[in-house]
């Protein structure tokens, strides 16, 4: 596995989401991994100031964090497909990724859906390709056949950096409080006969 993870590539629509659908690994393999986020959540009544984002992004200080600027309410994600592409193709031929991390195909979220779907389109049959588990968002329950077993300290870490995003913790957003992340690690850990792990959807995956 730890050649699949050489040199990962996180992909996330927005700043939060990539510690939400795979923080554990994103830990245990941090000092390889490129992050690219495309919105800053700006725009929404729960905004994210810019010293939450620096503060979660502070949890994994050796990881490269690439953030853009997308508005998060006004559909620019949506209607910028092309510039999305253009800065995937790019970090396919500048980093040469050895597996690429981001959105599930069952994701309900259009800004999720939109960028799920021009990672495949980039990077399908160069790179192989594994979906995250966002569960508020999966209707559809996809199968998720690879797993990452993870230690408690990147557990930790990942509850911390969700943590630092106050301004998210509202109502109905029970995926957020540690208890969840806690309970699905476990959850996902006893499939492979350890204490923790995260569980991935497969859309492309070789050797």
């Amino acid at each position: 596995m730890n050649d699949l993870f050489d040199r990962p590539l996180f992909v996330g629509a927005h700043v939060d989401d990539i510690e939400l659908f795979a923080g554990g690994t994103l830990s245990r393999f941090s000092s390889s991994a490129l992050c690219i986020t495309f919105s800053k959540h700006d725009g929404l009544l729960t905004a994210m100031p810019w010293k939450e984002v620096r503060e979660g992004k502070d949890v994994y200080p050796e990881v490269n964090w690439q953030v853009r600027d997308f508005n998060a309410v006004d559909g620019s994600i949506q209607k910028g497909r092309e510039r999305i592409a253009e800065n995937l193709r790019y970090y396919l031929s500048s980093s040469l990724p050895t597996v690429v991390v981001t959105h599930q195909s069952s994701d309900t979220n259009q800004d999720h859906r939109t960028i799920y779907e021009e990672v495949i389109r980039t990077f399908k049959g160069k790179v192989p390709i594994l979906c995250g588990s966002f569960p508020n968002n999966d209707i559809s329950q996809v199968k998720r056949t690879f797993f990452v077993g993870i230690s408690g300290k990147d557990l930790r870490r990942k509850i911390l950096a969700i943590k630092k995003y106050k301004s998210q913790m509202v109502p109905g957003r029970e995926y957020l409080n540690s208890s969840q992340s806690l309970v699905q690690a476990k959850f996902w850990g006893a499939y492979i006969n350890q204490s923790f792990a995260e569980a991935f959807e497969v859309v492309r995956l070789w050797i």
